[in-house]
């Protein structure tokens, strides 16, 4: 409760947000660097680079759009609590769990319901565009 208390306002959240940031930079520096993995990593991204559907315009567009997506994931994430606090003080941990669900469901039942009819009925192009 104590933790909870001090996150109630949206300064507080995102000073412990960029503090973490900070931390697991730091972290991250001093591992000792694996050579090994480094050129495992660099030959991974290259590869990827490489591709023809990569360097498309279209690969260009999914990936820059994939970028943006996560990007935009974790901004939300990061002040989806204290947001929720805000505007329902009553909104509890019960809440939050039934709300994520019904997230979760809905993304589950168009993946597993819409998304495959309309991919027989559009063309690919058709539905890039449309996402």
């Amino acid at each position: 409760l104590g933790v909870a208390a001090a996150l109630d306002t949206p300064r507080s959240v995102a000073a412990v947000s960029c503090l973490g940031t900070v931390v697991s930079l730091a972290l991250t520096l001093a591992l000792p660097p694996s050579g090994q993995l480094q050129r495992r990593q660099a030959d991974s991204f290259r590869k990827l680079a490489s591709l023809p559907s990569a360097r498309s315009p279209a690969g260009k567009l999914l990936i820059a759009v994939r970028a943006s997506m996560a990007l935009a994931f974790h901004i939300f994430a990061t002040i989806w609590q204290t947001s929720l606090k805000a505007r329902f003080p009553d909104f509890a941990a019960p809440d939050h769990a039934r709300f994520m669900t019904f997230i979760g469901l809905g993304y589950a039942l168009s993946q597993g319901t819409l998304a495959q009819p309309l991919l027989k009925r559009l063309s690919q192009p058709t539905l890039l565009i449309a996402c």
